[in-house]
């Protein structure tokens, strides 16, 4: 697959195992993006190399929105075909009211480098008191982002 279909790939994705975003929660994406990286490769994107990893990261933001708990799942990929390390970032993020018991949670994340480490990685991420605080939770916010950088 093409980097530049990466939002569109994840969100066909998403509507082949009827995922409502909107109605979603860290538990069901957490699933569902990890299956997407089990399955989905894209050219120019070096496995062995760091060129596709999914990451779970978390912590107060404020957007210019007022303050939230962000809790994101992001796949990354970067392209090795030239010496640019163009990065795409394609990211599930779910906010929430930034409440003291957020607050008391420090930033933070958690990386898969290879495919090889998706079970770890999941197990990792529903081991998080993060994760399963959210999971507890309801969400203010849930969206679906791409960012493209050098």
């Amino acid at each position: 697959m093409q980097r530049r279909n990466l939002e569109s790939e994840l969100r066909r994705h998403l509507d082949e195992n009827d995922c409502d975003v909107a109605h979603s929660n860290p538990k069901s994406a957490l699933d569902l993006v990890a299956g997407f990286y089990r399955i989905a490769r894209f050219e120019n994107c070096d496995l062995d190399n760091d060129g596709d990893m999914l990451l779970f990261q978390w912590g107060v933001n404020d957007l210019g929105d007022g303050e939230f708990f962000d809790v994101d799942f992001t796949r990354q990929l970067i392209d090795g075909s030239n010496d640019e390390n163009l990065i795409t970032q394609v990211s599930y993020r779910f906010r929430y009211r930034a409440t003291d018991q957020f607050r008391s949670i420090e930033s933070g994340n958690v990386w898969c480098e290879h495919i090889d480490l998706i079970n770890r990685f999941s197990d990792d991420v529903r081991a998080s008191r993060t994760f399963q605080l959210a999971n507890r939770m309801t969400q203010s916010k849930i969206d679906i982002r791409t960012t493209m950088s050098r």
